[in-house]
């Protein structure tokens, strides 16, 4: 009988990704398809992740940046003014490695991931 319970207390650990990395850039999924966001903390008890994320539409709740975090994408880029709060399932696996967010950014970057 005990030997039972042994194997079900196995069993029943819990396994955290811990393979994403804070600062990094990865394709978040929601209704509109993805779109790139910035991991800005990250709580593996939990399983989620603090994002600010990137969009190429103009609204109200966004920052315009001065340059595209695609160096190759000649789009205006924006930034949501408020970080948002994610799920390891819905990022995706592989990095972005290409995005980089300008140094004349940083400051707008900051305020924004102070925000709860």
């Amino acid at each position: 009988m005990s030997e039972l319970l042994e194997v079900i207390k196995i069993s029943k650990k819990v396994i955290y990704t811990k393979h994403l990395r804070k600062g990094t850039f990865h394709i978040h999924g929601d209704k509109n398809g993805g779109h790139p966001a910035l991991i800005v903390e990250k709580n593996d008890k939990k399983n989620s992740y603090k994002l600010l994320k990137f969009t190429h539409q103009a609204r109200a709740d966004r920052t315009k940046l001065n340059r595209n975090i695609d160096p190759i994408d000649k789009r205006n880029t924006y930034v949501l003014n408020n970080p948002i709060y994610s799920k390891r399932n819905k990022l995706s696996k592989n990095e972005l490695s290409s995005l980089s967010i300008d140094s004349s950014e940083k400051i707008i970057i900051k305020i924004i991931k102070r925000k709860q």
